[in-house]
């Protein structure tokens, strides 16, 4: 099964994306403080990152960079 992470911060986005999903049968993970994502991309793989470019603490930008200096083989769009 595939896994998707979603990074935003209006938890009913959150929630309407995750019901969809899981729906279509994925494996999601939501996170609202961008500032933890970090914590939880070094714990776990995902397939799929869906990430609001403008958050309060980070801006996704930063998310995406870290995700391709972490992990090198992830595409780049």
């Amino acid at each position: 099964m595939d896994s998707i992470l979603i990074i935003d911060d209006e938890k009913s986005l959150l929630d309407l994306l995750t019901v969809i999903l899981k729906k279509e049968g994925y494996r999601v993970k939501t996170c609202l403080a961008a500032s933890k994502v970090f914590e939880l991309l070094e714990k776990e793989e995902f397939d799929l990152l869906i990430c609001d470019i403008k958050l309060p603490e980070v801006s996704g930008m930063e998310i995406l960079r870290y995700v391709r200096r972490a992990v090198p083989a992830s595409p780049s769009s």
